[in-house]
């Protein structure tokens, strides 16, 4: 199903570059589509009937229908554009295709079927998406409509072969006429549609400047984003059989025109909608945010190639040759045909005092650049290019505990002179034993203090001060004094991180209990940049304490920390440390211990085995063991398969040694946890509570994993990814190795 899906979208043509020309693709092919399988042969054993399926065409209620839609340039085309949109404000009429499996032993197996290039499984209770829709992408509008009498039921392969009844158009330029543009669509699965993982129902999820605004039981109406420009591409295919009366969208074609003919005699992206702000009252040092617009798509008066934008660029009129990136796109599968953006921009050297005349322009995918009064002009107007204050910018890590005083002092100089040298930070007060003192040569890095045995919870005075030198002799250009108490409490937390420095993401999880107190895992994930140079984690009592710390240099890893007492407040920081020493992120939160079952719970042991079934089978049972810590019992009361990198979407259990259709048992015990689907993605599944003490190791089976087509998988070498659910509420993910 998922190669006759592929090839329905592949009738939506594509478009190359032929010496300089556009020239309009399809790829269309025969299409093998597997409606049953065979069980391999037995010296022995008897198989039971091979499994059948039937792959059949169907009939929505509705049709698809674009309301509130115009052609931007209809003059720019052959054939009427504007009659195909009044023929889509009624409606045109579209098939679905599904697949349907009759297998003997797999019971509960999905539907499979085809809506609008969206390929999903239709279960009892829910529909998973196996390939993602592509009606729209981005700007594009893509809307292959199918007609034919498909009907194959047989337990072997079968073939398929697509054929183009009419079109596709062209890309057509659409622009709503006031109100929001519509998309109206029949479905068996409005819900599917309105889930962010294919459209959504707000335009900051899901598919790009789309929503779903409305659904009936078998229609979704999706709309798209106001002021916005899209094309429009429409085909008609069919399998096995289906006609068209009379083309309606063939004949819908880009006019070629000039003496060079086709779209290479149109001009290239035309700027618009530029604005400097602030455009006055600017000084060396501050910035300017450019708000831009580049268009390749004109209007029946100004025709353009209508081809996707490749580059935008900036540069100042009194300096043509040096050019600075705005945009830039150069993958084979361009489709942007207008591109904006706000770019802050930095008033710097390049700038001169009074009026700058700043050009824009764009390139599109013909190598075509804006011309003439195509290019963007604006002005910012810089009342003077002396140098700014030296600024400085700092984050104090307090990182006191009971050996004493502790901080990491991180800062970043902004606007410095030509003649900086040095930064110098000064901790008073000093221990008695020797100075606190540190020097960094560099804009940026840190200074660490301690710990200095005696001083926590004493007040100090941080000094940082920027040094220049010139000729010879030493100025103090800025300088800073913060207060801090030596009580893990962080007295500042300034962003000192550049555009280029890596962001961390983590995870605490609290495996605390009597017997062995303050325990936690952290979990984090730093960008693998050539910033980055190590995460610092820290476990502080915040009455400076005991304390538990590790480094580590890995941009991914989970650390445990640990230390007493339980019933203590403490302080957990994750620092991520730049190349310079600069801590450029951190997730800091402040935690009382407390004893959950889901972080006193650990898996010790997983691995994929054959189940327990006649005959000869993969390695589709996940076998793993827990392990509990602390001294209370533990009960589960329900599982979630989360994800996997393997083929499964389901567990469900088939002949299994235990009972027909147990999928989930703890076998030290034979204890029947679920025995039915346990489906992927679909949250929760309660089960029937199993409880466990300390002393216990229980070891259970989930089996067997099985794909769309109701096959078991082989999940030796896989991981899966699941949830368990417990009895005080708490829950935790676990990944498991088959």
């Amino acid at each position: 199903m998922q190669e006759l899906r592929n090839s329905l979208i592949s009738v939506r043509s594509a478009e190359r570059i032929v010496e300089d020309e556009y020239e309009i693709v399809s790829d269309h092919r025969p299409v093998r589509v597997r409606v049953g399988t065979q069980y391999p042969s037995r010296l022995i054993t008897f198989n039971p009937p091979n499994p059948m399926g039937s792959l059949q065409a169907e009939t929505p209620e509705s049709e698809i229908s674009i309301n509130n839609a115009e052609v931007r340039t209809p003059d720019a085309y052959e054939g009427n554009p504007e009659g195909l949109l009044n023929d889509l404000e009624v409606g045109v009429e579209t098939r679905f295709l599904e697949y349907q499996p009759q297998y003997n032993e797999y019971r509960n197996a999905p539907n499979t079927r085809i809506e609008h290039s969206l390929l999903y499984n239709d279960f009892d209770e829910t529909d998973l998406v196996v390939q993602d829709q592509r009606v729209i992408e981005g700007r594009r509008l893509n809307l292959v409509l199918f007609d034919g009498e498909p009907q194959r039921s047989v337990g072997q392969t079968a073939t398929l072969d697509p054929e183009t009844l009419d079109g596709p158009t062209a890309p057509i330029t659409i622009e709503d006429d006031g109100d929001p543009i519509e998309l109206t669509i029949p479905t068996k699965a409005p819900e599917l549609w309105k889930n962010e993982d294919v459209i959504g129902e707000s335009f900051t999820e899901g598919a790009a400047r789309a929503r779903v605004i409305t659904s009936g039981d078998q229609t979704v109406t999706i709309e798209l984003q106001v002021d916005e420009t899209y094309q429009l591409r429409v085909a008609r295919v069919g399998f096995d059989g289906g006609s068209v009366d009379e083309e309606q969208f063939t004949p819908i074609q880009i006019k070629e025109t000039g003496e060079t003919g086709g779209v290479d005699s149109y001009p290239g992206p035309n700027i618009t909608n530029l604005e400097a702000n602030p455009n006055t009252g600017l000084n060396r040092g501050d910035t300017f945010d450019l708000i831009w617009e580049a268009s390749n798509i004109g209007d029946e008066n100004d025709l353009r190639g209508g081809t996707p934008i490749q580059r935008v660029e900036w540069y100042l009129e009194s300096n043509p040759d040096e050019k600075y990136e705005l945009y830039s796109d150069q993958s084979e599968n361009l489709s942007e045909y207008v591109v904006s953006n706000e770019t802050t921009i930095p008033v710097d050297q390049r700038f001169e005092t009074g009026e700058n005349e700043l050009r824009i322009r764009g390139q599109d995918s013909r190598g075509r650049w804006s011309e003439n009064d195509d290019i963007g002009s604006v002005t910012v107007d810089v009342d003077s290019t002396e140098e700014r204050e030296t600024q400085i910018a700092a984050r104090i890590d307090d990182l006191s505990n009971n050996n004493g005083a502790r901080f990491i002092t991180s800062i970043s100089i902004r606007n410095e002179n030509e003649n900086f040298d040095r930064i110098e930070v000064d901790y008073e007060p000093d221990a008695t034993y020797g100075s606190a003192d540190g020097t960094i040569n560099t804009t940026r890095g840190s200074v660490s203090y301690g710990p200095r045995g005696g001083l926590e919870n004493t007040d100090f005075d941080i000094t940082i001060r920027v040094i220049d030198e010139e000729n010879g002799g030493e100025t103090v250009a800025a300088t800073r004094t913060i207060s801090a108490t030596a009580d893990t409490s962080n007295p500042i937390e300034e962003n000192v991180s550049l555009g280029s420095s890596p962001q961390l993401q983590s995870e605490i999880l609290d495996r605390s209990n009597l017997n062995d107190g303050a325990r936690y895992r952290i979990s984090y994930e730093t960008d693998q940049t050539d910033a980055y140079k190590e995460t610092q984690l820290h476990l502080l009592e915040t009455d400076p304490g005991n304390f538990d710390e590790q480094t580590e240099n890995a941009t991914e890893t989970a650390v445990d920390l640990s230390t007493y007492p339980f019933d203590s407040e403490y302080k957990i920081a994750v620092l991520t440390v730049d190349s310079d020493g600069v801590v450029v992120d951190a997730n800091i939160e402040i935690k009382q211990p407390e004893e959950t079952m889901a972080g006193n719970t650990e898996i010790v042991s997983s691995a994929a085995q054959e189940p327990d079934v006649p005959g000869n089978s993969p390695d589709s049972e996940l076998a793993f063991t827990l392990e509990k810590d602390g001294p209370s019992d533990v009960t589960i009361e329900g599982i979630a398969f989360e994800e996997t990198s393997s083929d499964a979407i389901t567990i469900e259990a088939t002949d299994q040694g235990f009972a027909d259709g147990n999928s989930f048992v703890r076998t030290d015990t034979d204890a029947v946890l679920y025995s039915d689907l346990i489906n992927l993605g679909a949250g929760e599944t309660g089960i029937t509570d199993e409880t466990f003490a300390q002393w216990e190791s229980p070891e259970f089976i989930l089996t067997q994993f099985r794909d769309t087509d109701g096959n078991q998988v082989n999940i030796a070498g896989e991981t899966v990814t699941v949830r368990l659910y417990f009895a005080d509420g708490s829950s935790r993910s676990y990944e498991l190795t088959g």
